[in-house]
């Protein structure tokens, strides 16, 4: 596959130095895309941007009768949180330069604390489904993860955008936060999704939410998108990669 080209295009300028950034690409499972939409709708986000390239599902979804890109930017400057939200998992050949486009986005913006989520696909032990366990880029995000006594993934391997967000946040000395849950194709996703978000508030508590409502809206979430995914499902051919 042809390098294509990733850009972020802003239409608003938001001060978010000190601030952190949510990473709502979805890998394996909807958990991240699943917060990424709880966060925007609980904390009325504004849209200020959008991530872009011409290797991105020619779709637009509708919400509110206003259509969406595939790939958006919200945030709010009082709380210094920006959080992006997509219905689609991009190829991996993309993973790369997504990753360090979301870097260098959030460097610029001063924001230094990058949080992203990677999901396992569980397929023998049922019981290991909504397991959580995190790992950080430097030694400053490993203190506030065992500060906040939570799991740590002591072995093991992460892939796609979390993986490339992690490598380049260690280079750089950025603290990054890598949630990683497991998942199965047949289970809800939503109880792994508020399991995430009790560590995040522990972490973080100036942007920390009820994970009640989550467990009841979350499975309404999920379905919505797991049919907009289906729209969207990438199709290789003998001539390349192509979305239907």
């Amino acid at each position: 596959m042809a390098k294509k080209i990733v850009r972020i295009r802003e239409y608003k300028k938001l001060d978010l130095r000190g601030g952190i950034l949510f990473d709502g690409f979805p890998s394996i499972g909807l958990v991240s895309t699943i917060l990424a939409n709880y966060y925007i709708a609980s904390f009325n986000l504004d849209s200020i941007a959008v991530i872009d390239s011409p290797a991105f599902p020619p779709i637009t979804t509708i919400y509110a009768g206003k259509p969406k890109f595939p790939a958006r930017i919200h945030a709010d400057e009082k709380l210094k949180f920006a959080v992006i939200s997509s219905e689609f998992t991009p190829h991996p050949a993309l993973d790369r330069e997504i990753g360090l486009a979301i870097c260098k986005w959030a460097i610029k913006h001063g924001i230094n604390k990058i949080l992203t989520i990677e999901g396992i696909l569980e397929e023998k032990d049922l019981e290991e489904v909504g397991k959580v366990w995190v790992v950080g880029s430097t030694s400053k995000s490993m203190e506030d993860i065992k500060k906040a006594e939570l799991p740590v993934l002591e072995y093991g391997a992460i892939m796609g955008i979390p993986a490339i967000i992690l490598n380049e946040c260690k280079f750089l000395n950025v603290d990054a936060y890598c949630f990683i849950t497991k998942v199965h194709h047949t289970h809800p996703e939503f109880k792994a999704s508020a399991i995430v978000l009790e560590m995040i508030n522990k972490l973080f508590p100036d942007i920390s939410l009820d994970p009640k409502p989550l467990y009841a809206e979350a499975e309404k979430i999920e379905k919505k998108l797991r049919e907009v995914r289906e729209h969207i499902k990438p199709v290789e051919t003998s001539s390349g990669l192509f979305y239907r």
